[in-house]
């Protein structure tokens, strides 16, 4: 008797996991907010407003400034995951245009032509 006879109510269970794993990490970062909020400690957010590419060390500031990200991330997760299974829109039937897919592809090249700099090697 496997997982396939139950019964299927509610979310999935990897909808349930990441909700677990990004609700406790929301929460932990809120609580480290209010508490440096508290304690007038504005050193703690510009840090972690402005992220430097570093070795994860066990500082308070380190530590807020990983948590920070991961709540963006999971963030962005929920809104794909509320865009996806509860739309604003009812969803239309799908069609395919070949040359609106390649007017669209190509502008996004020559678009992106524009993005490129010289590297001076810094």
């Amino acid at each position: 008797m496997g997982n396939a006879d139950l019964p299927s109510y509610g979310a999935s269970p990897s909808t349930l996991a990441m909700a677990l794993v990004f609700g406790t990490i929301i929460v932990a970062t809120v609580a480290m907010t209010i508490q440096s909020s508290l304690v007038n400690d504005d050193r703690l957010f510009s840090i972690a407003s402005n992220p430097k590419s570093s070795p994860l060390v066990p500082t308070y500031a380190s530590v807020y400034t990983m948590l920070r990200q991961f709540s963006i991330f999971g963030c962005i997760l929920f809104f794909a995951y509320i865009c996806e299974y509860h739309p604003p829109f009812a969803h239309s039937e799908k069609y395919y245009d070949r040359d609106e897919f390649f007017m669209l592809t190509g502008l996004l090249f020559f678009a992106s032509a524009f993005t490129l700099h010289k590297n001076d090697g810094k």
